[in-house]
């Protein structure tokens, strides 16, 4: 800032070089006093302007003052308005709790009973666990007794009707022979004679299944043996599955071609003469017997078939008790769920979340 120049003492003039410098010294004083004017002049200038500036702002601040003002008043009235809601809003909240607490009294005590009640299923449930573990402990070793006295039954069932089934699908070969005295040139030409063989057919009672005499000859041709044993004996011997038709057959066969009345004649004079040693009879055992083996097929397939079928059984039953076991869970959730939830709360207590 300038500063104001401080006026000199002026000294008497004594000559013309200190009247000089005098004068210099005067105008040297005139400029700064002229500086200093203008300087003083400018400052004065811009202090009206701060002035006219800070008016301005102290207009501007007491316009938003006043607005703010305004907005005040306006929120207290809002805030009183809705104090007043809130208020009316806790009146009803505590009115709805005083009814809804005298309703709990009574709800408490329902809870309890079921509470008393559920506890009850429950030690009647613990009680039927033991018994059923108890039960399976004590019955375990009698379902294997059980288990295997069923499978020796049902096998032994089995064996029965596959042997039936194989009887009546097969049937055992039996051997039948008897023995016959002639002598070898004499049976042969008697025996297989048309007039012999027919009258075996003819019969009665028929012993044979053929119709006519050729049939009948390639028959025995091919199914009986002829033996000799020496001594003009001959064993005759066959295979069949029938051994009473073969006896039949063999008897009928041997006395129509030996006996006396044969339709050949009877035997020349001089010649042994032939006879039955012994009679047509039955093997005591079957010299071949298919049985067994068709039993044992037919009682592999049934096992099969019966084991098959208790496995479609087994499998049904553990999807049936699946279903049940979890239906039975979740009964026993629901009851343990039951169990694990608190004493009821006093009747009229207001919790954390409720207002009031």
């Amino acid at each position: 800032m300038p500063q104001e120049p401080s006026a000199q003492t002026t000294s008497p003039i004594g000559s013309p070089e200190q009247a000089m410098h005098l004068i210099e010294d005067l105008e040297s004083q005139l400029g700064q006093l002229r500086d200093w004017q203008q300087q003083t002049e400018q400052r004065d200038g811009d202090h009206d302007a701060r002035e006219a500036e800070l008016c301005e702002r102290e207009a501007a601040l007491e316009a938003n003052l006043q607005r703010a003002l305004d907005d005040v008043q306006q929120e207290r009235l809002a805030l009183r308005d809705r104090r007043r809601v809130i208020a009316h809003r806790m009146k009803r909240y505590r009115t709805a709790l005083l009814e809804t607490a005298e309703g709990e009294r009574g709800a408490d005590v329902a809870l309890r009973q079921v509470g008393k009640q559920r506890r009850s299923l429950c030690e009647v449930r613990d009680l039927l666990e033991h018994s059923e573990h108890e039960m399976v402990r004590r019955w375990a070793h009698h379902r294997g007794i059980v288990t295997a006295c069923m499978i020796m039954i049902t096998l032994s069932v089995l064996a029965g009707i596959s042997y039936f089934a194989a009887s009546r699908i097969t049937a055992p070969i039996w051997g039948v022979s008897m023995v016959i005295e002639v002598p070898a040139d004499q049976w042969q030409h008697r025996a297989m004679s048309n007039a012999v063989l027919q009258q075996v057919i003819d019969r009665p009672p028929r012993s044979s299944t053929a119709r006519n005499v050729s049939d009948l000859k390639s028959y025995l041709q091919s199914n009986v043996a002829i033996e000799p044993t020496g001594d003009d004996r001959m064993t005759l011997s066959m295979r069949v599955d029938d051994p009473n038709a073969a006896i039949a057959l063999l008897n009928a066969w041997s006395e129509t071609a030996l006996g006396p009345n044969a339709p050949v004649g009877p035997f020349a004079r001089g010649a042994a003469q032939g006879r039955v040693v012994t009679p047509a009879m039955r093997s005591a055992m079957p010299v071949e017997d298919p049985r067994p083996l068709w039993t044992g097929r037919i009682l592999g397939a049934l096992a099969a078939a019966t084991l098959l079928l208790v496995l479609i059984c087994r499998l049904i039953f553990r999807r049936a008790q699946r279903v049940f076991n979890h239906e039975m869970r979740e009964a026993l959730a629901v009851l343990n769920d039951d169990d694990s939830v608190d004493e009821p709360s006093e009747p009229g207590r207001v919790g954390p979340d409720t207002p009031g």
